[in-house]
């Protein structure tokens, strides 16, 4: 997790809804200086950085889930990761607030007008070229060294921009695609952006609070 020294209540909340699904936070890291997207950025870097080097050999880990401090994962979040881990190659984004990120079958769970929710499963983000949202990514470790080796991520200028842009930029300078989890096992909480605190908070109407895996049944 990446978070900054003022959004205490908000983290420790984030924290105990991934304790109580299942998925326990294994590493926060704190930004201290006034909030930007360069600083953004390279805070979401460093816990990457921390996660591959220190905790992926411990825990045996083939990816890292990195997540921002204000979502909600649905009660089934550890079997989405189990299913990722064993089936997906790809970079994959588990929360998305635009329609057009999904495949045009899937639009309609979207905008929330769907009959009926869609199995489960996992499909190809689209316009990977303007995509943002990374509250919550799975980085299979391939990618996440690609993107810890990145000297741009590093650097204190805004350079690549912001987490989600340098993300995406590697991915299309590399002629990679993402995927996206169908429907969200993460929802956004819609907290005050820090560096545009007068934008308007998003959040998914494709989010279900218990979305079972692909392949899972009721029981």
């Amino acid at each position: 997790m990446f978070s900054h020294s003022s959004r205490e209540t908000v983290r420790n909340r984030t924290i105990e809804a991934f304790a109580a699904a299942g998925v326990p936070v294994d590493h926060v890291q704190i930004q201290t200086e006034r909030p930007k997207q360069a600083m953004n950025r390279r805070n979401a870097w460093t816990a990457l950085k921390y996660a591959v080097e220190h905790l992926a050999a411990k825990k045996d880990a083939v990816a890292v889930l990195v997540i921002e401090d204000d979502i909600t994962p649905a009660s089934t979040l550890a079997n989405w990761l189990r299913y990722l881990e064993e089936n997906e190659t790809r970079i994959t984004t588990l929360y998305s607030p635009v329609e057009r990120f999904f495949p045009e079958r899937y639009q309609p769970l979207a905008r929330g007008t769907s009959r009926k929710d869609p199995d489960s499963t996992i499909v190809q983000l689209q316009d990977l070229r303007g995509w943002w949202g990374s509250q919550a990514v799975w980085i299979p470790l391939e990618w996440a060294r690609v993107l810890k080796n990145d000297q741009r991520m590093q650097v204190w200028e805004h350079g690549v921009g912001p987490w989600d842009h340098a993300i995406r930029q590697i991915l299309l300078e590399r002629g990679a695609s993402m995927s996206l989890c169908v429907p969200l096992p993460i929802q956004h909480d819609g907290v005050r952006n820090l560096i545009t605190p007068t934008k308007r908070p998003h959040s998914s109407r494709a989010f279900r609070p218990a979305a079972l895996a692909p392949g899972e049944t009721k029981e």
